[in-house]
């Protein structure tokens, strides 16, 4: 009877991660809408290039800054019915986007969007690897992996419609949102035992219990989490401009855009894997090396070349993403969803400030130059990932 049971709530397990996966997709793939389309809105309204990096910003800050608070607060008493509630707060929102035609406004529709990805990542990561008994890299690359297939395939979608019949046409995106978070409901997902700090008993956070050298290297993890997210959100806020300049049509680039999403989706995939295996360091070092080296070739070579380079950019600068999360789990393995949500949300949040400055850099010196400036930061952050030290395990 006690195995008949236990096979039972791994077939109920596997729905709901099935459906929170679900959910993952549909969140990432309305975060996905905003970027590639920006230059839409610009055109529709009029926008500066700082404009559309401020919007950028404005989405991404209020998606991210939130997420050590909600982290904090899952490891004290995690409520996952609020993941119901993100998906379908963030379909409203990013879809009725589309009919505001005030910038003021649209950045306010924007803020309020982003909220839902602060919800649902920290408590949609802890809730995944509640519900799995696979490795940590591997689980967590598998989850992160199915909501970057969605950041994928929203400028495949969103830029054609939003082009050839008009952003107003977005507000269709709202349905298979609502009808997500509705599976979502109907298989239980906000019935997974809610839970504090799941993985240790405990209740609070407990830094004073903590070594200062790990909160050292949770900082550095940090810095680089923000070095990856700026490359990430501005290859995709601003890699459209970057190749207009290169003399590719946006309708083209758009499919570009798309399989640089999707090969990015892959390096999250195979680097969770290799971290398991080689130990999360190495992914990261050789990742971030790489990831320099194919932005060099974006910013100075032109065609076919130019586009291999940026779809593998984007391929690398993806493939720790589920390495950087774990080290720093490790190091805060008593706040371990807190320590997510400084990576996911903090390191996140302080890419997009650099985003921000980015489309500064892009008005005042020419887009070329401004990702030409990228490298800077990369190298940079390819020093501290060489520092990180090869123990990582909860008990350094």
């Amino acid at each position: 009877m006690d195995k008949t049971c236990a096979m039972t709530q791994r077939k109920h397990n596997a729905t709901r991660l099935l459906a929170l996966s679900a959910g993952h997709f549909m969140n990432d793939f309305y975060l996905g809408i905003i970027q590639p389309t920006l230059y839409i809105f610009a055109q529709a309204l009029s926008l500066t290039l700082s404009q559309q990096g401020f919007l950028a910003f404005a989405s991404n800050a209020s998606g991210t800054w939130m997420q050590p608070l909600i982290g904090f607060l899952v490891d004290r008493h995690g409520k996952t019915w609020l993941l119901v509630l993100s998906v379908a707060w963030i379909t409203f929102w990013i879809c009725i986007s589309g009919i505001v035609t005030n910038y003021y406004l649209l950045v306010l529709v924007f803020i309020l969007g982003g909220i839902g990805s602060a919800l649902y990542h920290p408590l949609g990561s802890a809730a995944a690897i509640k519900l799995t008994d696979k490795r940590e890299g591997t689980s967590l690359s598998v989850f992160m992996t199915i909501g970057s297939l969605a950041i994928a395939v929203s400028p495949a979608l969103a830029v054609p419609i939003a082009l050839n019949y008009g952003l107003d046409k977005l507000v269709y995106f709202m349905v298979p949102g609502l009808l997500t978070a509705g599976i979502m409901y109907a298989v239980g997902v906000h019935k997974i035992d809610d839970f504090g700090n799941g993985h240790t008993g405990t209740n609070t956070i407990s830094m004073g219990k903590t070594e200062p050298i790990s909160i050292f290297w949770v900082v550095i993890l940090i810095l680089i989490a923000a070095v990856r997210a700026w490359i990430r959100i501005s290859l995709v806020t601003f890699g459209t401009n970057l190749f207009i300049v290169k003399s590719v049509d946006p309708a083209v680039f758009a499919y570009v855009l798309s399989f640089q999403l999707l090969f990015s989706s892959i390096g999250t995939l195979a680097g969770g894997y290799l971290s398991d295996i080689v130990g999360n360091r190495k992914v990261l070092v050789v990742s971030m090396v790489l990831t320099t080296l194919f932005m060099g070739l974006t910013t100075k070579t032109s065609g076919i070349l130019a586009m291999v380079s940026f779809i593998l950019t984007g391929a690398m600068n993806s493939a720790p993403n589920s390495a950087n999360i774990v080290m720093a789990r490790h190091f805060l393995p008593n706040n371990s969803t807190f320590a997510t949500g400084l990576i996911m949300g903090l390191g996140a949040g302080l890419g997009g400030i650099g985003t921000l400055y980015h489309g500064y850099m892009a008005d005042t010196t020419g887009i070329a130059s401004s990702f030409l400036f990228l490298l800077i930061p990369l190298a940079l952050s390819c020093i501290l990932t060489m520092i990180l030290p090869h123990n990582t395990s909860p008990q350094v």
